[in-house]
């Protein structure tokens, strides 16, 4: 992995505290700094997974709740399916 797409640990850190609360617009505000920051949705997604897959301070059941809120953010959807452009970090509805 070049080391200009890797996400930094404690932006994944601060994502995993995000989706431990109840706010979906939380979450949403995370993963769109992440992008503004030029990190790629699907490398975010790919760390978080191994991140998540590792954490041993977390049961399995907290996993699942993070994974089921990454796999229903509307902003991540979007931009995986294309439906939202990402322009040089910065986003646009299209």
């Amino acid at each position: 992995m070049d080391d200009l797409q890797v996400v930094p640990d404690q932006t994944l850190d601060d994502l995993i505290v995000v989706c431990s609360s109840d706010s979906y617009e939380k979450l949403d505000a995370g993963i769109q700094g992440m992008i503004n920051d030029g990190h790629s949705a699907s490398q975010v997604i790919t760390q978080m997974h191994e991140k998540l897959i590792e954490k041993e301070d977390l049961s399995d059941k907290q996993k699942a709740v993070i994974f089921e809120k990454l796999a229903v953010s509307e902003r991540l959807q979007n931009i995986i399916l294309g439906k939202q452009d990402v322009d040089h970090g910065l986003y646009q509805s299209g």
